[in-house]
Order: structure tokens, then sequence, then C-alpha cells
């Protein structure tokens, strides 16, 4: 990390003071620790980001103390994940991978890269066999719900799954012992205590000078859109602040304030009912700078002719050094990788939000180890198809 980024702080993305958004992170990071109040859109964010400042209560150094931790904390979990499905060499591979995937390590708003850290988390709990496995997963999801509030989408469409799943497991239990509680109730329970008692606390120390809501993301996101879909960039040159006057001139006829204390969705309800063109043409701006952004983001890297190397020598070692027999990934079993891959879809749901509200690299964050993970498993279902042939 320090070696491959040593001037991560001379990076020109990353300049201090960042962006609105992670400044308002910065600034509500004093406010937890005199008052333990949260950011309601990002509660845990403001948790994680009060550990830096209680360390080091100076802004400028939080904001690049909390990257490096960051990028590492990221790299080490997906690290530990590839080890855990393939073996030691995949997950370093990967490991170096996701310090170097360019645009999360440039990236100053730190909450979709903690949400992408809390998935991992939740898939690492997943390769376990244990009956805790589950509710640990959803735990961590619940999580990286409170990093980021779209992962709301992964964490209903997981429990979706979940639900597909208790249905058979009730039907089978029912016919063989007709017992209807599993070996791991009790996991279950505490998960739900934990759960209501996180939500009570996130509830009664909300920050009220920091409201949010969906229809105002709608409307900034669509905001920042039009001066660019239309060329209207010298009318309106600073869209974020300018998004009630752009709402205003291009939908008149809705009444919703563009405020972060707007009704949830009643506003995105009225633009849609009133005006379908432009928000199906705001929609297909987001599909044409989605299949730009997502390539870029998925095989963007800070050092691209150390990753390559460092790729070509993963993969040939396999062939010209001992020690890896690959002895995890063929001992996986079905259901793991079922699981895993639920998960997976589950998270693909952010590229539909993104395409809704607004496409931007950092929104992509959470599919980085699911790529990753996908081209692994490429690679050693591709080994697997070369030793059963040589061995013929």
């Amino acid at each position: 990390m320090l070696v491959l980024h040593a001037h991560l702080r001379n990076y020109p993305e990353l300049s201090y003071p960042p962006g609105p958004d992670q400044i308002n992170y910065l600034d509500e990071a004093p406010l937890f620790q005199q008052h333990l109040l949260v950011d309601p859109k990002v509660p845990l964010y403001t948790v994680w980001f009060s550990f830096f400042y209680a360390t080091a209560p100076n802004l400028y150094w939080c904001f690049y103390i909390e990257r490096y931790a960051l990028v590492l904390l990221l790299s080490v979990l997906v690290a530990f994940l590839g080890y855990r499905l393939f073996d030691r060499r995949t997950g370093l591979i990967l490991g170096l991978a996701t310090l170097n995937a360019k645009y999360f390590v440039i990236e100053p708003n730190g909450s979709n890269g903690l949400a992408a850290a809390m998935m991992v988390a939740a898939a690492l709990c997943l390769t376990s066999r244990k009956p805790w496995r589950w509710p640990a997963a959803i735990f961590f999801l619940f999580l990286s719900m409170l990093a980021r509030p779209e992962m709301v989408i992964a964490l209903g469409l997981v429990m979706i799954y979940l639900a597909w799943k208790a249905i058979a497991w009730f039907r089978r239990m029912r016919r063989e012992s007709g017992k209807l509680l599993g070996p791991g109730w009790y996991h279950w329970a505490a998960l739900l205590i934990i759960v209501a008692s996180l939500m009570v606390f996130v509830n009664t120390h909300a920050n009220v000078a920091a409201p949010w809501s969906p229809t105002y993301a709608y409307f900034a996101a669509f905001a920042v859109n039009y001066p660019k879909r239309t060329n209207l960039t010298e009318k309106y040159p600073r869209p974020w602040e300018q998004s009630p006057q752009i709402i205003r001139d291009v939908m008149p006829q809705v009444t919703e304030p563009v405020s972060p204390t707007a009704s949830p969705l009643r506003g995105i309800i009225q633009a849609w009912t009133l005006y379908p063109k432009e928000c199906l043409r705001n929609t297909a701006f987001n599909v044409k700078i989605a299949a730009i952004t997502l390539p870029a983001i998925m095989l963007g890297f800070s050092s691209r002719l150390f990753m390559l190397l460092a790729i070509v020598a993963w993969v040939g070692s396999y062939f010209f050094l001992r020690g890896s027999n690959r002895e995890n990934f063929a001992q996986t079993p079905p259901f793991i990788w079922q699981d895993l891959i639920a998960l997976a879809v589950a998270n693909l749901s952010l590229i539909g939000v993104t395409l809704f509200f607004l496409v931007m690299w950092r929104y992509y964050f959470p599919l980085l180890p699911v790529f990753m993970i996908g081209w692994a498993y490429v690679v050693h279902r591709g080994l697997d198809l070369i030793q059963n042939r040589s061995r013929l």
C-alpha cells in the first residue's frame, strides 16, 4: 500500500478540501464524537470516520488516513475471500488488484467503499459451513445499507432469495421430522435484536441538520445530467447548486420542493407522471454513461504494467511452480457458490439504481469484488480444463 500509493496526498483527485459530500462527512465526525449524532443517510460511515477523527482530530489528516485505511481494508478482505475460495496465490493477486483499482483509490467519498467492504465481509461469512453463515452475512449486508442507502435494494433481493430457501427448507423438514426450527434459530433471534437495536440508535441519534430523501436525490441527479445531455453547461455551470432552478425550468408542474426534507417518493412520482419523456431521456443518458463507466471501473488500474506482469506471473505459476493444488477451489461445495452468485446478482442491482438516478464511478465500487472473483473463477475453471485434458 505505501509503495504503490506513497504519494497519495499528491493525487489531484484527492486534494484537500474534497467535494461537498465528503467535506460534510468530515464535518459530521466531531458531532458524533461530542453528541453521538450520525448522518441518517450514512450512519455507519459517520461512525467509521469518527474513529479516525478521534485519533487525528485534524480534518486534513483524518481525510488522508481514512483513505489509506479504507483501501487497505477492502484489499485485505478481498484477498482473504480469494484465499477462502481459491488459494493463497489467488488471494494475493486479488489483493494487489484491489490496491491497484484506480478509481477506488482516487475517489474522495469513501462511503461507497465502506459499503463494498461490508459486502465482501458478507461474502466471507457465506464461505463458512457453520449455521451462523447467513445471519452473519445479513448483518454485514445491513451494515452496508447503513454505509450507503442504495444497498437496501441488494439487501432486499438477498432476503427474497433467503425466503425462497426457507420455504423449501420448511417443506422438507416438515415432511422428514416435523421440526419448524433449525439448529441455528438463536442466531437469527440474535440478529433481529442487534438490527433492531441499531435501528433504534440511528433513529434516536440522527442529525436533524442532515436530512435526506430519495426524491431530493432524484431531482439532484436529474439536474446534474440535464446540462450535459442538452449542452447547456454555460447556462447551468453549477448543476448541483442550481438543482431547484433546473427542476423549475424543466418540470414547472412538479410541486414537490427540491429539498432534502421532501417527501420520499412524491416528487419522483410527479416527475415520471407529468414528464415521462424527460425522465426517459435522463435514463437513456445514464445508460450511455454507464456503458463507458463500468468497463473503466472494472479494468482501470493505477499501475497497468505492474498488474499485467502480476497476472501473467500468477497464471504461469500454476504451470511452473509447485505448492498449490488449488485445494480450496476444489473443496468449495456447490451450495456456497450458489449463495455467492445470489449475493453477486443482488449487488448487480446497483446498475439499475444508477440508471434510474445518476451514474458515478463510486456507485459501482461494491461491484469491484464481484468482478474480481468472477474473473478468478473463470481462470480456475480454465486451469481445470487444461489439467483434465493433459490427463487424457
